[in-house]
């Protein structure tokens, strides 16, 4: 997909990649039993276009280590990257 202000040229590297549109994204955090909680993660995306497996199972892993940081944070075992 293209937008009006910023066309692709013909040939270009562009021409390759996808622009997606993210909506909506975060998290929600509901306690449950024994002081822990259940996070979920929620994410309203059009990927304007089509995206390889391998690239879709990279973010779902990168979502996962956010969730790891998210943890750490509410721990107070957070360090600095």
């Amino acid at each position: 997909a293209t937008h009006e202000s910023k066309p692709v040229e013909k040939d270009s590297l562009m021409m390759s990649l996808v622009r997606s549109e993210i909506g909506v994204s975060g998290y929600r955090c509901k306690r449950t039993a024994d002081n822990k909680c259940f996070l979920t993660y929620v994410v309203q995306a059009d990927p304007k276009g089509w995206i390889p497996t391998i690239a879709v199972n990279q973010i779902a892993l990168d979502q996962a280590q956010n969730v790891k940081r998210v943890k750490a944070e509410m721990e107070g075992k957070a360090t600095e990257d």
